[in-house]
């Protein structure tokens, strides 16, 4: 999992040196930037729920899903 305050340098664009995940596997957040650039784009709406050392789960809700639903 990300925690809070990793969480906001992402959502700021902070791109940081490489880190490990909850696996193991090592990142910086370029793909996590890439990924709320495309959101802001297409106008969906996201949270993330994350728990360090559990992971995270990201909820996606496009502009269309929401107009349907309403």
């Amino acid at each position: 999992g990300i925690s809070r305050q990793k969480l906001e340098e992402l959502k700021n664009g902070v791109i940081s040196s490489s880190q490990s995940g909850t696996k193991g596997e090592m990142g910086t957040g370029i793909g996590f930037q890439l990924i709320l650039d495309l959101l802001e784009q297409n106008k969906c709406r996201y949270e993330i729920f994350s728990e360090v050392n559990e992971g995270t789960l990201f909820r996606i809700v496009s502009p269309e899903k929401e107009n349907k639903s309403s």
